[in-house]
């Protein structure tokens, strides 16, 4: 079936594949994991290279603010949170 090889192809082929002249590229699970979520989920890989990172990201806020907050208090959670919600990286 075409669709069971779309999760392969993302992982060689896709943007973010691992290139074997340049080992540091990018690090490799984050292909993987798209790899197997397109090959568990049967969608494109370029829609699930677009939502993992997001829902990724949007799930990172609240951990930062909660472990900010459980070492320095509330205002450094906060911080560091919104830090990270304006950051492009």
């Amino acid at each position: 079936m075409v669709l069971e090889s779309e999760g392969l192809r993302a992982a060689l082929e896709g943007p973010l594949a691992l290139y074997p002249t340049q080992p540091l590229y990018s690090p490799p699970l984050f292909p993987w994991l798209i790899a197997a979520l397109c090959t568990l989920l049967q969608y494109p890989w370029p829609t699930l290279g677009v939502v993992v990172p997001a829902a990724l990201g949007t799930v990172t806020v609240p951990l930062v603010f909660a472990l900010g907050r459980r070492m320095h208090g509330n205002g450094f959670g906060l911080a560091a949170a919104g830090l990270l919600a304006a950051s492009d990286f």
